[in-house]
């Protein structure tokens, strides 16, 4: 977007800076004090000192002195999610990371990256993936003896590349969360989904290795101490250990500590220094001294406490020599004596994880946040302390007394403090329970009365201490509110797609949704100066439908979405200038708009390619903030807004969505409005472009003469067809020229879409073990999918394969439609020669064709064994 969209009006020179909060030890109640998740830990094979930790939304950090200082390597990278590191032990400057988050999905997988430089600057290599692909990367190992030998374990099998991760081969499928090599002999390799598979030669092929448990997810450890060792740790059905190097298992003992959250925080380890000191953690850590007979808790989830404190829902357990390091919804810490005493590594890292923050235009140094994993944290003046413990959610400051502080945590449980948040807390009733987050406002002349969204609207008028019901909608938890500051009657709340409004302080609410896309509001802001001036954002990757607004109180709506890139939209607010300036929060960064503007300009200078969840604008400071998910609190100045002589503003018209699409013809409705004092006299505009995917039909049109502070509009003022070999989420650039007594020169840039169809996910249903074996008849189950953004019709689907191991049969589909991100399943069948070796991956074309000259080719890979 940044590359494709740079705006003509470059008057921006302002940058981001980040607020924090970089350390977690100024605790002022919180009851589990953290920074952020931290999913993998790794460490320099040859300087001990240095340390690099991966978060799912927040990046890879480096520190040179073990935790004393950190810097962040992948700000600029377009997703910073990272769960495996892997050293070149030859070239500690080689790095490679498995991008994306292997525990929740917070941010999908782009891939493997590679750096030559220390991570100064990354490169993609041969496994390269779109986010659109939702797939996730586990592990990176790294060959002892061969540095060029990588195993990446992913979601959509094991791959390996034997040359430095410029090509890679699928070595074994299926969703792999854990991978070892057997210590002095990496012939032998280890690798588990919930079941447990075995290579003995290299990891070109593997065998299922039976009598383990299958159900539950699975983490598996090896120790340099006895290297026929192999512990296999199922989440719910205990502690296995191999003396054989994976070729048979006895049971050891049930998991200390079972518990429901295995498919989110779960770890293993074995020491390197004694073969029977194992440890594992889920919500808490655990260490055995006896192979896993018997267990002895080493940390607690909460603090303070007397045992250990390393934060709850441990994600990473590893041994580098006789030290042991944690990562955890909060730190990075390290034991040098077996689990016995802790040290937080973490200081100085910001990967804080907000869902929403809050403001006070009396204070513009007083601001809220609450966040994932790492409860409310409140800065005051100079400095952040930890006020609330769990999931942090919405909070909002007393403006009369910023002292008042109010705080939720996850599903809609309530604080209040009036000291700031810094001890103590005000006894209140709750309202009940809401959604993940529950959004509530305050009123903007009573701060008495807030108003909070749970599946009603409910008001309080004395500061949480009793409520009332002011809404029957009869439908699910609310997600979003706003109240409008110029007239707090002027309420508005939505659940998924729906919107309410009342215009009487909730004595009367109304649908407003008509006009509104079927897609799942993200978020609302009112206008500051004017309660009828609203926009809502829109969260999913429908192209076209990320922002729209209403100067009527959501009677009716215009898309606003114009050049927003395909991403979901998380946020928007209003500025209080005279040009309705407004502000979009999105999936990667953030986008501003006003009236001058006929477009989006990028407004993130500075910032990460982060996901931004909330803004606070403090107006007489002119100061924005935006609460990111996995990089913390940022600052910028504001917009400036520069009037122009006359500003043009369009509407796309195009098939039955009015997106620009791949075989269609497109129009556009032009108004042209005068800002000057003076009449502009015979005004015209043409258009004109380079594009090779449109061909123009009408490209001028004349407007007469426009009044001071008139506009005038005219329908389907220009036109053009759209190729049917457009890329999709293609950049079209429209030159304009509008000529009254001067000339402006401008832009008009649009998004053209085309359909992606292609081969998704695959199910064998061969009545045994869903997968395939040599000598197996199945019926395979293909999804089709179509990742793009417009609608293919008539989609025929033909498999074919030349393997001299597989027969296949009725091999062709056809599928009426598939909108964009809609999926469907095909069927084949499939005989396997006995003679198939286990292992052997099996290769089938895809050819795919539809209407409008539509074409694709495409593979899928099924393994034997």
């Amino acid at each position: 977007f940044n590359k494709s969209n740079t705006a003509e009006r470059n008057i921006n020179d302002n940058s981001w800076l980040p607020l924090g909060p970089a350390t977690s030890q100024n605790v002022t109640g919180h009851w589990n004090p953290g920074l952020g998740r931290i999913n993998v830990v790794a460490r320099d094979p040859i300087d001990t000192a240095t340390l690099y930790i991966g978060a799912p939304a927040g990046g890879l950090w480096k520190t040179l002195n073990e935790g004393l200082t950190w810097e962040v390597l992948t700000d600029e990278l377009p997703i910073l999610g990272v769960s495996a590191v892997a050293i070149d032990y030859t070239d500690t400057d080689i790095l490679y990371i498995g991008t994306g988050d292997k525990d929740a999905s917070d941010t999908y997988s782009i891939g493997v990256l590679k750096s030559t430089d220390g991570g100064a600057n990354w490169d993609e290599t041969g496994l390269d993936w779109e986010t659109g692909d939702g797939r996730t990367i586990a592990k990176l190992l790294i060959h002892p003896n061969d540095p060029d030998i990588l195993f990446a374990a992913t979601t959509v099998g094991l791959y390996k590349t034997t040359d430095g991760a410029d090509n890679w081969s699928m070595v074994q499928s299926g969703d792999i969360d854990d991978i070892e090599f057997k210590p002095g002999d990496p012939d032998v390799i280890y690798a588990v989904t919930k079941n447990f598979f075995r290579s003995s030669d290299g990891g070109n092929s593997f065998s299922l290795i039976s009598g383990l448990p299958t159900q539950y997810r699975v983490q598996i450890a090896v120790t340099e101490a006895n290297a026929d060792y192999v512990y296999f740790f199922s989440s719910r059905d205990g502690i296995y250990r191999s003396e054989d190097s994976g070729l048979t298992f006895t049971k050891r003992s049930s998991e200390p500590n079972p518990g429901s959250q295995d498919w989110y925080d779960l770890a293993f380890a074995a020491s390197h220094v004694d073969a029977e000191e194992i440890h594992l953690g889920e919500i808490n850590t655990w260490r055995s001294t006896n192979g896993g007979l018997n267990w002895t808790k080493t940390t607690e989830w909460y603090w303070p406490n007397n045992i250990g404190y390393t934060h709850c829902d441990i994600h990473e357990m590893v041994f580098f020599g006789g030290t042991l390091y944690v990562g955890s919804d909060g730190l990075v810490s390290k034991s040098t004596d077996n689990g016995a005493n802790w040290t937080n590594l973490s200081e100085g890292i910001c990967i804080r994880q907000f869902y929403r923050i809050g403001g006070t235009q009396s204070n513009p140094d007083k601001y809220l946040g609450g966040s994932q994993d790492n409860g409310t944290s409140v800065f005051t003046d100079t400095e952040w302390h930890e006020w609330l413990g769990a999931d942090g959610m919405e909070c909002v400051i007393d403006y009369t007394d910023d002292n008042i502080v109010y705080g939720t945590s996850q599903g809609g449980t309530f604080y209040k403090s009036n000291t700031g948040g810094y001890n103590g807390s005000v006894s209140i009733a709750q309202p009940g329970g809401g959604a993940w987050v529950t959004p509530f406002v305050i009123h903007p002349e009573e701060p008495e009365t807030l108003f909070v969204g749970i599946n009603e609207v409910m008001k309080t008028e004395d500061g949480m201490q009793s409520w009332s019901t002011i809404s029957s909608f009869g439908s699910g938890n609310l997600n979003n509110m706003a109240i409008a500051n110029s007239n707090a009657d002027y309420i508005f709340a939505s659940d998924g797609s729906v919107i309410y409004r009342t215009k009487d302080g909730g004595q009367s609410w109304e649908d407003i949704s008509s006009g509104l896309p079927y897609l799942h509001i993200s978020y609302i802001t009112v206008h500051p100066k004017d309660a009828e001036k609203i926009a809502v954002s829109f969260s999913g990757y429908s192209s076209g439908e990320k922002v729209y607004i209403s100067t009527d109180a959501g009677d009716n709506w215009i898309n606003y979405s114009a050049n927003l890139p395909n991403l979901p939209a998380n946020c928007v607010i209003y500025n209080d200038d005279d040009y309705d300036g407004i502000y979009v929060g999105m999936d990667v960064g953030i986008y501003y708009r006003d009236q001058t503007l006929d477009e989006w300009e990028s407004f993130m200078e500075g910032l990460p390619n982060v996901i931004v969840n909330e803004f606070e604008i403090h107006f007489a400071s002119g100061k924005i903030r935006a609460g990111t998910y996995g990089r913390g609190l940022w600052e910028a100045d504001l917009h400036p807004s520069i009037p122009t002589d006359i500003v043009m503003t369009y509407t796309v018209k195009s098939g039955d969505n009015d997106v620009v699409e791949y075989a269609e013809t497109t129009y556009l409705d032009i108004m042209l409005k005068n800002n000057m004092a003076d009449t502009a006299k015979d005004v015209s505009m043409s258009i004109a472009s380079y594009s090779p995917f449109i061909t123009l039909i009408d490209t001028t049109e004349s407007f007469g003469n426009i009044l001071p502070g008139d506009s005038v509009t005219v329908i389907d003022a220009f036109s053009f067809d759209v190729s049917n070999f457009i890329p999709n989420d293609e950049l079209i650039e429209l030159l304009t020229t509008i000529t009254y007594d001067s000339i402006i020169e401008g832009k008009i840039k649009l998004r053209g879409f085309a359909p992606i169809v292609s081969p998704g996910n695959t199910i064998v249903n061969d009545g045994d073990n869903g997968q395939l074996d040599p000598g197996d008849d199945a019926i395979i189950d293909l999804v089709i999918e179509n990742k793009g953004g417009s609608t293919a019709t008539n989609i025929n689907v033909n498999i074919s394969t030349d393997d001299p191991f597989a027969t296949i049969d009725n091999t062709a589909a056809f599928f009426t439609e598939l909108t964009s991100e809609q999926a469907d399943t095909m069927n084949f069948d499939i005989s396997v020669s006995t003679d198939a070796p286990n292992g052997h991956v099996i290769v089938f074309r895809v050819d795919i064709d539809a209407d409008n000259d539509y074409s694709k080719v495409d593979t899928i890979a099924l393994t034997v064994g």
